[in-house]
């Protein structure tokens, strides 16, 4: 009923972080004591937004240097899905929206997702219902695009470095 859709670990903390697509949120939780430390989103979410909106149904995410970034499924309830990055203040229980990338024309994601921030500050999404792969710059430009035959999706993407 929560559709636990996404898992990382955060190791220097014992720390979980884990999607819950549908209520909306990612919550933090105690490697030790499996206790929840906080709730991004959702209806209860612990944290302030004071800028942009919460994901909805999101899917795929990571932890980056300036905070979460989330493949965000249901951007504007099914119209088309994002990707997304906040910054997070876990002292003042605050965040706010710094980045996101919506493509035109739209794509919606019913399922699945996947975004990955790249060491040159690019952002792999992953639009995987839809078939495509994007590379988007910090400025919003697509600087690499792969789309797959007519019915084709992607999974999650994990990047490897090429033979040396």
């Amino acid at each position: 009923w929560s559709h636990a859709n996404a898992i990382d670990y955060i190791e220097e903390e014992d720390a979980y972080l884990l999607s819950l697509r549908n209520f909306n949120a990612i919550i933090k939780v105690d490697g030790e004591t499996g206790e929840i430390i906080w709730q991004f989103g959702g209806d209860d979410s612990d944290f302030e937004l004071t800028s942009g909106e919460f994901t909805t149904q999101q899917h795929q995410f990571e932890m980056t240097e300036n905070g979460l970034l989330v493949f965000d499924n249901s951007y504007r309830f099914g119209d088309t899905s994002r990707a997304v990055e906040y910054a997070i203040d876990e002292e003042t229980m605050t965040a706010e929206e710094i980045w996101s990338y919506v493509p035109s024309p739209g794509l919606y994601c019913f399922g699945l997702g996947d975004v990955h921030r790249l060491d040159d500050g690019n952002t792999v999404v992953t639009w995987s219902t839809s078939g495509q792969m994007d590379v988007i710059t910090p400025e919003g430009e697509v600087v690499w695009r792969m789309n797959g035959d007519l019915g084709a999706g992607f999974g999650y993407m994990t990047r490897i470095e090429p033979p040396q």
